[in-house]
């Protein structure tokens, strides 16, 4: 069989090179939008308060199916996702439930320090290291799963780790412990290379790690002779068996010193580990149980896409994978689990996440795996959804717009710039919008795809709302809509409009002091006053007279592109605004100047050319 038989969906199998790459290529599409920050906080506390809500007693002996107690693995690894959580909305509740689980059992693991030694029982160690980081002064959080650690130290069996779940029991606990500060445990060194010594013998010594298909069998017993649920032989790679694995790089990487010896090899297997489950994914954002034959119990499963969706979107933040590669994955990944799994109804499932496999080791197990089936235990699953939420929020990739184009006025004919500037990860495009259309760059239209837009030799037409769509991989943000003001030149509007090319030639006659009639009246005031350069015949000039105490001169304000000012003078000599109040009724304006006994007054309206 070939390699791309084994890890793409059945679709696929007799696909050509040609047709995969095509699939790749639209796979953008399956993404959706990225929700806001705000939404992806919201559905996680939905989800953690449906949980605690449930199981309001963090710590007991004997509550869990099976009669377990509640410091196993499954409840460890919910409190590595609330943990999470909490490092967003620092919420005291989620913070006092871990605390309040720790000290029902004193910070011990389920079995004695100096004999325990399945993989499982270390997983709350990791919970219980990072608990004691948040408070250096409870060293005893520290006590038995060091403890546990140096009994395993002085144990010769380096295939503890015989299945794939182990490498998340076991080994983030020991990068936690190793990577702690000189001086707080004695033998760091020791722990970072002893993690290795169990890494290895899992992936090398047993060769549970295909290094073709760059995908992990969960134990020895999957490496041949798999039967399908379709009675077809088959290699099965178990999504939530890689979710362990991808969940343990992550969070090993996520402490574990660049110095480390075996530093290269965790990233390098992460990495190709990230590749071979992107092609794996369902069209609709979820992963198969067996990323190797979708046939095999096909249908969606949360944990497996869960664990995916965090050690991606932890790789994109951490600078392991590329943004542009990883992120439509990421989306469509967390979508298909925020909005088709997560219950959101008004009923007791609100915060229930659906399509989780319960315990076991292959996709036979606890199945039919539905919306709406309840897994045996329901808090691994949640423990991974808030893992994956924690970094998907912390992606931030939707484009933000921190300033905002600003309000522009102009004279016709001069230029006029908008600015925006946005931020996001990837970076976004921009594209330039008039009144809701798109601008294209032209002879006096530049930057309609940048952040700097410039319009030269501004018409009247470039009048408008200007806004600016950003966007990128994750969604798009359209910036609050600024204003173009073009104002009209009065001398080239009213040319323009009273004269023919060869008069606009001709200062003497089309110039703004011109009189081309001869009567005392400039070009300007005639045309502030909307009146015929050529005579005199519709003359619709200030008119005054007397009211009571008050000299008054009413006009019209016919141009917006004019600038019209009042003035008083007692001797024709001197003219001042002091004094003249003003009331306007639409276009027409009364002017009034206060007068006394036989007072001299005189009103004048100054039209000033806007250029």
């Amino acid at each position: 069989m070939s390699a791309l038989r084994l890890i793409f969906p059945r679709g696929l199998r007799a696909a050509s090179v040609l047709g995969l790459l095509l699939w790749a290529m639209v796979s953008p599409l399956r993404a959706g939008t990225m929700p806001s920050q705000g939404q992806i906080l919201s559905d996680m506390v939905l989800a953690n308060t449906h949980f605690i809500t449930e199981w309001p007693t963090p710590g007991c002996t004997s509550c869990l199916s099976g009669n377990h107690p509640s410091n196993i693995w499954t409840r460890a690894t919910y409190f590595e996702g609330a943990l999470a959580l909490y490092r967003i909305n620092s919420d005291p509740a989620i913070y006092t439930y871990a605390i309040n689980w720790g000290t029902f059992f004193t910070w011990k693991l389920r079995g004695a320090d100096a004999t325990d030694f399945l993989p499982d029982d270390e997983c709350c160690g990791a919970s219980y290291i990072e608990l004691y980081q948040t408070n250096t002064t409870q060293t005893q959080y520290l006590t038995h799963i060091t403890a546990n650690m140096n009994a395993w130290l002085a144990n010769a069996n380096l295939s503890l780790c015989y299945y794939v779940d182990a490498l998340h029991m076991a080994l983030p606990a020991w990068a936690k412990l190793g990577s702690l500060h000189v001086g707080v445990i004695n033998g760091n060194a020791t722990y970072l290379s002893q993690m290795y010594k169990y890494f290895n013998a899992a992936k090398t010594t047993l060769g549970l790690y295909n290094t073709t298909d760059h995908l992990w069998y969960r134990d020895a017993t999957f490496k041949t002779g798999y039967k399908a649920q379709d009675g077809t032989t088959e290699k099965c790679y178990w999504s939530r068996g890689e979710g362990w694995v991808f969940v343990a790089l992550a969070r090993i990487l996520d402490v574990l010193p660049a110095t480390d010896a075996h530093y290269a090899e965790y990233v390098q297997t992460f990495q190709d580990m990230a590749a071979a489950i992107q092609a794996a994914q369902r069209t609709d954002g979820f992963w198969n149980v067996n990323l190797a034959y979708a046939n095999d119990y096909p249908g969606p499963e949360s944990s497996g896409t869960a664990m995916f969706v965090y050690g991606m979107a932890w790789g994109v933040n951490k600078g392991y994978l590329s943004i542009n590669t990883y992120l439509p994955t990421i989306i469509a990944g967390w979508n298909a689990l925020a909005v088709n799994a997560l219950h959101h109804t008004t009923g007791t499932d609100n915060g229930f996440l659906g399509y989780e496999q319960g315990s076991g080791d292959k996709p036979a197990d606890d199945q039919p795996v539905t919306y709406t089936s309840v897994p045996d235990f329901d808090d691994f699953g949640l423990g991974a959804f808030l893992l994956a939420g924690s970094q998907v929020y912390a992606l931030n990739a939707l484009p933000t717009i921190s300033t905002s184009p600003a309000n522009v006025t102009v004279t016709a004919g001069q230029t006029a710039n908008f600015t925006v500037a946005a931020g996001a990860n990837p970076a976004p495009s921009c594209q330039w919008q008039l009144n809701g259309a798109n601008l294209t760059n032209s002879t006096r239209i530049s930057g309609a795809t940048s952040a700097n837009l410039t319009i030269t030799n501004t018409q009247l037409s470039d009048a408008g709302n200007y806004t600016v769509l950003v966007s990128n991989l994750a969604g798009n943000a359209t910036s609050p809509a600024a204003h173009l003001t073009v104002n009209p030149t009065a001398r080239m509007v009213w040319q323009q409009t009273y004269f023919t090319t060869a008069q606009l030639n001709n200062p003497a006659i089309s110039g703004d002091t011109a009189e081309p009639a001869n009567d005392g009246v400039s070009n300007l005031l005639k045309y502030a006053f909307n009146l015929d350069p050529w005579t005199n015949g519709q003359a619709l000039l200030p008119q005054a007279q007397t009211s009571g105490n008050n000299l008054t001169l009413t006009y019209q304000q016919l141009r917006s592109d004019v600038t019209y000012t009042v003035q008083a003078s007692a001797d024709l000599q001197t003219w001042t605004t002091a004094g003249v109040t003003l009331q306007t009724s639409g276009s027409t304006v009364t002017a009034s100047y206060p007068i006394s006994g036989s007072q001299r007054a005189f009103l004048r309206v100054v039209v000033t050319s806007a250029d």
